[in-house]
């Protein structure tokens, strides 16, 4: 065994203690003395809680009222709730309406509003996570057991009053900045507006065919149906014109010869019924006269009468193309008035038409300006009305629901006096004992040399028979 190790036994403790009494019971009794005066002399500290139910906005939720979107928006609420409650002008109301520990009624020093800030918690629940639940406790600590119970009701109070405070300082503020916000929307719309009138008033009458521009996706409009109308009979004018033009000439040469009426078209024939009878009659005069020539000579009573009416239809056609040429002439002159009367319309439908195409552009954007102008200012009176709500709501609601009244524990905070002695007089012992073996000088025992030792367990001798070592005992002390 080494020479520095050493070994006791119960009865040298024992009588240690007895042989140093003062050395053990001096530090026990006088640690228990400062526990049990401590016990005595320590104010008891109650705490009273408030439940309080937070909801959101009414005018802010979009789902039902009063409820939050989500967790984090929750969250960020009571956060500010925890904020507002530890705020020094809602503790200072609190302890105005309250009072002091000492002062019932007077001003709260700094001092006392620190004190009271650091013994109001606003905490969630047991068991669930700060945010995720809507209700959540006040809780307030106090000396005093009913003046706890007060304190809680007041800092409640005036927390509720100084977050009505807070949502109307923010619901003003938003309602001064959305007013500036409609008023410049406002002027911005109203300029838009002018420079659109004016764009207006030199359109005049093309106007509507502008807008239907606009609303059509196609761009068709009135002013291109009315031109393609005035084109399409134009078309026909002109082909009625080429037509007569044509009946014109045929009618003209056919009045030197009116074989020539013969080779007339029937199609071109068609303005002059007259006129297309006789050559059908003509026609039919002519078939009868080779009929009976077929079977009858030049002399026959029949022949002769039917060659006599050919020359009569003959003469009547001759006559009656004179006629005929003079009411296609007339047809020609109102054709070619026609035409220039559509041709003009056609200019000026395709002048007002290019006009348009040429103001369309700008109109476009000042319309798509104004339309965005007066979304914005929808958009900003929206948000007005809703900022103007909730400065209303937050002067006549607020947004915490307490849940009763608020309740102090049944018992003090913290452990009772009985426990503060017990655990004093198990201090003083651990004490007066680590002090008395720190202190007292203990003999070594003697040293057994190692061969010694083993010559001994040879033997079967006991250890306490063996003679002490040449090496003198040596006093120590514990700990030194």
């Amino acid at each position: 065994m080494s020479d520095s190790q050493q070994s006791f036994a119960v009865k040298d403790i024992v009588g240690i203690v007895r042989t140093y009494p003062r050395r053990c019971l001096a530090p026990a009794a006088l640690v228990a003395l400062v526990c049990a005066t401590y016990a005595v002399c320590k104010p008891s500290l109650w705490e009273a809680s408030q439940a309080v139910v937070v909801r959101n906005e009414a005018a802010s939720a979009e789902t039902a009222p009063g409820r939050f979107r989500d967790i984090d928006e929750m969250k960020v609420s009571q956060e500010t709730i925890l904020e507002v409650v530890k705020s020094h002008r809602v503790l200072s109301d609190a302890l105005i309406e309250v009072g002091s520990a000492r002062s019932w009624g007077s001003a709260p020093s700094p001092e006392a509003v620190d004190d009271l800030r650091d013994n109001v918690m606003f905490s969630s629940p047991p068991g669930v996570e700060f945010g995720k639940t809507e209700i959540s406790y006040l809780t307030v600590r106090d000396r005093d057991r009913q003046r706890v119970v007060a304190l809680a009701a007041a800092v409640a109070k005036h927390l509720d009053l100084a977050l009505r405070r807070l949502r109307d300082t923010k619901a003003q503020s938003m309602v001064e900045e959305l007013t500036k916000t409609v008023a410049v929307a406002d002027n911005e719309l109203a300029d838009a507006a002018r420079r659109l009138g004016a764009i207006e008033r030199q359109l005049g009458a093309d106007l509507s065919d502008l807008r239907n521009m606009e609303l059509n996706a196609t761009g068709d409009s009135d002013l291109r149906r009315r031109l393609n109308s005035v084109e399409d009979e134009l078309r026909q004018v002109s082909a009625e014109r080429q037509a007569a033009e044509v009946l014109r000439g045929l009618l003209a040469s056919a009045q030197d010869d009116p074989k020539q009426v013969l080779a007339t078209p029937k199609r071109l024939m068609q303005s002059q019924p007259a006129l297309l009878r006789l050559k059908e009659g003509l026609v039919a005069a002519q078939l009868k006269v080779s009929q009976l020539l077929g079977h009858m000579s030049d002399a026959h009573p029949q022949v002769i009468a039917a060659r006599e009416e050919e020359q009569q239809i003959a003469q009547r056609l001759h006559e009656e193309v004179s006629v005929a040429l003079r009411g296609v002439e007339a047809d020609v002159r109102l054709a070619e008035e026609r035409q220039a009367w559509l041709e003009s319309q056609r200019r000026d439908l395709q002048d007002r038409l290019q006009r348009l195409a040429e103001v369309r552009p700008q109109y476009s954007l000042v319309l798509q300006e104004v339309n965005q102008r007066n979304e914005a200012v929808a958009n900003a009176r929206r948000k007005l009305a809703a900022a103007q709500a909730a400065q209303i709501g937050a002067q006549s609601a607020g947004l915490l629901t307490f849940v009763e009244s608020p309740v102090a524990g049944r018992d003090p905070v913290g452990p009772s006096r009985i426990s503060i002695v017990l655990l004093g007089i198990v201090a003083g012992l651990v004490t007066g004992a680590s002090v008395l073996f720190l202190t007292v000088p203990v003999k070594r025992p003697p040293a057994i040399h190692a061969e010694e030792a083993f010559a001994a367990s040879q033997r079967g001798w006991g250890l306490a028979t063996l003679a002490p070592t040449t090496r003198p005992a040596e006093s120590v002390v514990i700990g030194a």
